[in-house]
Formats: structure tokens, sequence, C-alpha cells
């Protein structure tokens, strides 16, 4: 007995006909759009109506089946709870993909809603709750990823997933209420979970939860805000360090180029300045760098070195990174500043 799911992507563009696939299959990304009128079952149709058919021609969406288990006689509750487990896994990953290619480039792709059902049991579901991001400019727009991009966000995802400890990641999303599809209501509700528990985290899943509030905002300066802390999760050894500390050690790790280093260090400064100010209620000078132009500069400016820190870890650093031995970081970090 198989399970279907169906996720509506938003802003997210391939520039031809194109099958992305995600963790050996688990996810596959189409834009094929009469494949997806066919999707649809008669099931989903007459719970949710016409409505569902309703697209964007030409956008992407992606497409997972996956079996339940086996049994000489399966009963509704057992089916039920697999197929909850099956579609929990199938949309953590599909969340955290979305973040996997922002990690390649700049973009503002979320997730409107989700279908997913069990056609001999008539089983269905519907999520309708929206996932917005926001690119490094506040603003929603279309992105185009190649094949070479988007292969590059699943061999990301796929590293990532084979360097965790054994387990479910459980990370919180903001989600946005919404009225129908693409209207924002005003305010944000985030997605509780009694699993979560922040201090169970390891440093690099502490920078995504960060990364993924962060990326919910659109308006630059809270943006700034929540991604500093990233830095603090990566290169921050004990409670009291220095802002210059963690601006060197950033620095260090993302450069080799002397003049480069003095750029990142003065980025994270900056960064810590505006966050520092904003959020103990301190108005900005008339001449601090807080207009709409020059926010949007240092905005993507920083998120280039987030996702710089980032893609080095996952790729190349994981077992320093992940190591809870706090004393063996700072090793690490004693020998970028003396190499």
């Amino acid at each position: 007995m198989k399970a279907k799911m169906l996720f509506d992507i938003s802003h997210l563009r391939f520039p031809k006909l194109t099958n992305g696939v995600v963790n050996g299959g688990l996810l596959v990304f189409k834009n094929d759009d009469l494949f997806r009128q066919t999707a649809y079952s008669k099931n989903l149709i007459s719970e949710y109506g016409s409505v569902i058919t309703k697209f964007v021609p030409g956008s992407v969406y992606v497409y997972s089946q996956f079996d339940l288990p086996a049994k000489p006689i399966i009963t509704i509750p057992d089916s039920t709870e697999a197929f909850e487990l099956g579609c929990y896994e199938r949309e953590m990953n599909i969340r955290m993909f979305i973040h996997f290619l922002w990690l390649v480039k700049d973009n503002s792709i979320g997730l409107h809603s989700s279908l997913s059902e069990v056609p001999d049991l008539k089983i269905v579901k519907s999520v309708s709750a929206s996932i917005i991001n926001f690119n490094c400019r506040g603003e929603l727009q279309d992105t185009v990823f190649t094949e070479h991009e988007f292969k590059e966000a699943a061999e990301l995802s796929l590293e990532f997933w084979n360097i965790m400890p054994k387990g479910v990641m459980k990370l919180p999303e903001i989600i946005y209420s919404n009225d129908k599809i693409g209207n924002v209501i005003m305010g944000i509700i985030p997605k509780n979970s009694k699993n979560f528990n922040y201090n169970n985290q390891n440093s690099l899943e502490r920078a995504l939860h960060f990364l993924i509030i962060a990326r919910n905002q659109s308006y630059l300066v809270y943006r700034i805000a929540y991604l500093m802390p990233i830095f603090e999760c990566l290169f921050s050894t004990d409670p009291g360090e220095l802002t210059t500390k963690l601006s060197y050690r950033t620095a260090l790790y993302v450069s080799k180029d002397k003049a480069q280093r003095i750029e990142i260090s003065r980025l994270i400064k900056k960064g810590y300045d505006i966050r520092s100010r904003f959020l103990h209620g301190q108005l900005f000078d008339k001449d601090s760098d807080i207009s709409d132009e020059k926010l949007i500069r240092f905005s993507t400016e920083l998120e280039k070195v987030v996702r710089e820190c980032l893609v080095r870890i996952i790729r190349y650093d994981s077992t320093i990174f992940l190591d809870k031995d706090k004393q063996r970081r700072n090793d690490f970090f004693d020998d970028l500043v003396f190499s």
C-alpha cells in the first residue's frame, strides 16, 4: 500500500522541464504541469474541491511516494500512524532542503502547502499554512535554479544528513497564517514542538535555527539581528567572549586573504552594533547605515559570509563544529591564528 504527497513550492523556477531528485528519490522536484494535473486523485478532489488543481503554469512542486508497512491484516490506526511518520519525514526534508537552496544562492523560495493521501484507505491530509522566506533585500521574488545549482543543493543536503547524529532533527519553523495562497495575513505564528529542546541542539543545529528565523524576516534590521547569533553558535566557546574575538575567528575561518579578513571582521562588528542598538531599544544615529539601500548592501554581504561558513562546515569541518569538546574547537581556532 502506498502513500503520496504533493508540495507546492513558491518562488522557485527551472529554466527547462526538470526532475530534480533529492535524498535518493525521497523528494522529486517537478515543473511538469501535465503530470501535476494527473497527480490529484478523486479522493483529494472530492475532499478539497477543484480549487486544489489550480496552479501557476511552470511552477515547481515536489512529489513523493512511499510504502506503508505490509501486514497480513493492516488496520486503519496502524496505517495512519505510519502515514503520519512518513509525511513528517518528508515535510522535514522539504523544509530543510529549501534552506539548502539558499546555501547555493540567495532566494525567497518557500512552501505554500502540502497534500498527502493513502488512496487505498481514502485517508487524505492537507497543510495550508505557508512557510514564507524573504531574500536578502527583504523581498519575495522568483529565482531560477539551473540543474547544476539544484544538484549542488541536493549534494549539500545529503552531506548534511550524513553528518548529523542519528535521529530526526527537530527545528521550529516560523509559519505565516494565510487566508488563501499568496495572501499573507498580518502576524506570525511560531510552530511549537513539545519535543524541541534548544539545549540539546549541537552548534550547527542552533545556527540553522537562527538562519530559519532570519530568513522569515522582511525588515532587514530584524533579519540582521537574527543572523548575528549564527556566528556565536559556530565561533563562540565561552559565554563572555567579546565581539572582537568572534569577528576575528569568523574572518580567519572564511578567508586567507588579509584584506578580505579585515573587511569581514568589520562587517561582523557592524552587524553586532546594529543588533545591539535595535534589541536594546536605542535609536540609530542619523548618519548611521540603516537606510534601505545601505541595509540591503550590508545584508547581502553579511549573508554571503553566513553562507560561506555553513557550506564549509558541512563539507569540510563538521567533526570540529559538532564536537562538544570546546577545547578542541579552541585549538582549531588557535591553529587558524598561528598557521
